[in-house]
């Protein structure tokens, strides 16, 4: 499903590009070759360009907002389900057992492309506005609650470049220490995304 222009700029979602997906999978596979051991989620999943570039014998599961896209995803062999990142409480009430045991044994891997924008005054009631009200960027919202919620193994997320130097995401940075626990990376120009603007997109790996 393609996601129409508007809807794509109220969500922040934006297809990874396959050479970006790939690149990220061989810094991951550098880091823990032993991939076969733990369980992949992607909680922004989309259409599952990330997920897809894993080797086909990685255990992937992924959420998405789009009924849609879950049926595309579970076409691909995913395990998938819809569920809002953003606004739903609810994480493991509807997540696979299999993704709990993961969180629960130190084995859960999260790769990711979360959405990039900021969320409006009108979002206030959303669950992560309202549990990380330091920050209305989607971005760190979804890294804070994947810190404190899914507690991961590693945290492998694409992210614009302000999470690092933003005077405005000081705060998140001082919870989520990205310098800290940062472990490879590297980054990509926005135009190679197909996005208007010229900036930085950063892939980092995380403890």
């Amino acid at each position: 499903m393609q996601l129409s222009t508007a809807r794509r700029k109220e969500k922040g979602a934006f297809y990874t590009p396959k050479l970006w997906a790939d690149l990220a999978v061989k810094y991951l596979l550098k880091v823990f070759p032993s991939y076969q051991s733990c369980v992949f989620y992607d909680p922004a999943a989309g259409e599952g360009a990330l997920l897809e570039a894993l080797p086909a014998d990685a255990i992937k599961y992924g959420s998405t907002l789009e009924a849609e896209d879950v049926t595309i995803l579970q076409s691909k062999g995913i395990r998938a389900w819809q569920f809002d990142f953003l606004q739903n409480p609810d994480l493991w009430g509807s997540a696979p057992g299999e993704l709990r045991r993961a969180h629960e044994d130190g084995r859960l891997i999260v790769f990711t492309n979360p959405p990039f924008f900021k969320c409006p005054t009108s979002t206030r009631e959303w669950y992560a506005r309202k549990a990380y009200a330091i920050t209305n960027d989607a971005t760190a919202l979804f890294l804070l609650r994947i810190m404190y919620e899914l507690q991961p193994f590693f945290t492998c997320s694409f992210s614009k470049g302000d999470i690092y130097q933003a005077p405005q995401l000081q705060q998140f940075r001082e919870q989520f220490r990205p310098f800290e626990r940062y472990i490879s990376g590297f980054i990509s120009p926005s135009k190679s995304w197909g996005l208007s603007g010229n900036f930085p997109i950063q892939f980092s790996i995380w403890l």
